[in-house]
């Protein structure tokens, strides 16, 4: 048994509290990017596009954040041709501070706030890791999504939609894409090993392959793992990913869990 490859990649993890202005969100986002090995890169001055770190088979994907006003940040996120694959917004209030926790790697990041007297919103994109088949084995690998539309309609924020290339055109508003089968708490479906612990699992996407036809399976999510929805958001979590190797992940506040789905979201900060 090995490391996955999709926990076989660069993280970050930084935490900001008291933040009362997105602009503040957007600085550190770029700082951590920036910081990251391999570094991300940045396109012109502070504010740039960054673009992050192109893998060994040529890989990569960007985004550009901007401030629409101090309560609001939205993000563009293109793939590798230029294709704009999400645009979406967190819009966050203006009555109290927010605890921000940004999560970057050379293959993905996620932007995730808690609002205190909201719900908690995030945007995130990132590039799949397509095993078993080789990486270079289709190019439909990068996904984005976030709690908003570029309106600021608070549409598909759940776990199972992400934007991704359907077919040759990108899905900009994210479709019903995440696999749903794993992380929940019952132990009446093959949830629970036969001692008593919980089975966590990639999040892993499907997309329409080129030339149409029914959505196939596209990849896993670089540095994150379905968890039981009866996990709060901020709880750290300790999962094995290789004999006597562990790591932990962190539940994300604004990725809600489908109704029903018993799933959320956790990325990794150790």
């Amino acid at each position: 048994m090995a490391v996955p490859a999709f926990l076989n990649s660069s993280y970050r993890y930084l935490a900001l509290a008291g933040i009362t202005d997105t602009q503040d969100i957007w600085d550190s986002f770029e700082a951590e990017c920036l910081a990251n090995s391999p570094p991300w890169t940045r396109t012109g001055g502070a504010g740039g596009l960054l673009t992050s770190p192109v893998d060994a088979d040529g890989r990569f994907f960007d985004v550009q954040l901007s401030v629409p006003t101090a309560q609001k940040l939205q993000m563009v996120l293109r793939d590798q041709s230029g294709n704009t694959i999400s645009t979406r917004q967190i819009i966050c209030p203006s009555t109290n501070s927010w605890s921000v926790m940004i999560y970057t790697g050379q293959y993905h990041f996620y932007i995730d706030v808690n609002m205190a007297s909201a719900a908690g919103e995030c945007i995130y994109g990132g590039i799949l890791d397509l095993s078993p088949e080789s990486q270079i084995a289709h190019a439909q690998y990068v996904f984005g999504h976030g709690s908003r539309t570029s309106a600021g309609a608070a549409t598909n924020p759940d776990i199972s939609y992400a934007a991704m290339m359907d077919n040759v055109t990108p899905a900009t508003a994210g479709t019903q894409r995440a696999v749903m089968w794993s992380g929940g708490a019952s132990t009446s479906d093959g949830l629970m090993t036969f001692n008593g612990y919980r089975v966590f699992r990639p999040r892993e996407m499907y997309a329409i392959p080129v030339g149409g036809g029914d959505s196939r399976y596209a990849g896993r999510c670089y540095q994150v793992m379905m968890v039981p929805d009866t996990i709060v958001g901020g709880t750290v979590i300790t999962i094995p990913i290789d004999i006597g190797a562990t790591a932990q992940f962190k539940v994300i506040y604004g990725i809600a869990s489908i109704s029903g789905g018993n799933r959320s979201l956790a990325a990794r900060i150790a």
